[in-house]
């Protein structure tokens, strides 16, 4: 198997860029890439912060040491960097270079970042062809793994039932996507303080804004994709995905998904006439959860 340094130029590549990283001792930062070293150290800015006990915090800036990384995750669109373009096609099914046993390693936050001592770990990643997410490709084997077998617990029968059931919401969908929204910050009014936007907007005034208006769009073209991503595992895998990665990008947890449910339901029950069978709350409550959960496998 030929090596070659592909993680540290894709490092470089990633400058600038939202990056997400986890250290071994469990901690996940994501924010901006400002400077990586060839040693692979980290200097990152505007970095949420998900602590082991999965609690957040906003840090200006962080340094964090190459030998106290564990894994990263890269944006898609760094599959049409110009450094692939020089890669041999016999080496695109061996890229990799792993980092091996670092030493003692620390890592500091400004604004009360932690600290810590660590080893690296291995870093590796293969092409599997220009077509293929730079994300899926870098991400381990593990983690694939973990995902599919997540969607896989939908089966053939309970997909047809989301699928179904969502054409009563398609027709009008930017509206019904509105009334989850409103339905939700109702019960938690404090989930608007997730999204910077909205931070500033009185809560007697979001219901009626453009911007709750545009989010629910975005929202609900994310989710029909995922229906229409129900027939092929692969296509469903890689759409909860990217799901979960802006999931991660605004720090929202497996229980802020698990809330909006019931406020879906509602509002699916409405489309529906005001009968929901019980099995079809029971499918999309399945895809919700599973949403929730593979959002975890990325913080």
């Amino acid at each position: 198997m030929t090596s070659v340094g592909v993680p540290i130029k894709i490092l470089h590549e990633a400058e600038g860029h939202i990056v997400t990283l986890e250290t071994v001792t469990g901690e996940v930062y994501r924010g901006k890439l400002i400077e990586a070293e060839d040693n692979m150290n980290c200097q990152m800015a505007d970095v949420c912060v998900t602590y082991r006990d999965g609690r957040t915090h906003q840090l200006e800036n962080v340094f964090v040491r190459g030998s106290k990384i564990r894994f990263l995750v890269l944006p898609d669109m760094l599959k049409n960097a110009p450094m692939f373009k020089n890669i041999g096609r016999a080496q695109k099914g061996a890229i990799g270079m792993g980092l091996g046993d670092g030493g003692p390693g620390s890592a500091r936050g400004g604004r009360g970042g932690p600290r810590g001592g660590g080893r690296g770990t291995s870093f590796r990643g293969g092409m599997r062809g220009e077509k293929g997410s730079l994300l899926r490709q870098l991400t381990s084997r593990k983690m694939q793994s973990l995902v599919a077998s997540e969607t896989k617990r939908l089966d053939d029968h309970h997909r047809k039932l989301i699928r179904d059931s969502y054409e009563f919401m398609k027709a009008e969908k930017n509206r019904n996507g509105l009334g989850i929204f409103i339905r939700l910050f109702a019960e938690f009014p404090q989930y608007k303080n997730i999204w910077p936007n909205f931070r500033e907007i009185p809560d007697s005034a979001l219901i009626s804004s453009d911007g709750l208006k545009n989010h629910a769009r975005v929202y609900m073209a994310g989710l029909q994709h995922i229906v229409e991503s129900l027939d092929e595992d692969a296509t469903l895998g890689e759409a909860v995905h990217r799901i979960a990665m802006s999931h991660a990008k605004w720090c929202i947890k497996k229980y802020h998904i698990e809330s909006m449910i019931p406020e879906l339901l509602d509002v699916l029950r409405e489309c529906m006439g005001g009968t929901l069978p019980s099995e079809t709350a029971y499918a999309w409550t399945t895809l919700y959860d599973i949403i929730g959960s593979t959002s975890i496998l990325y913080r």
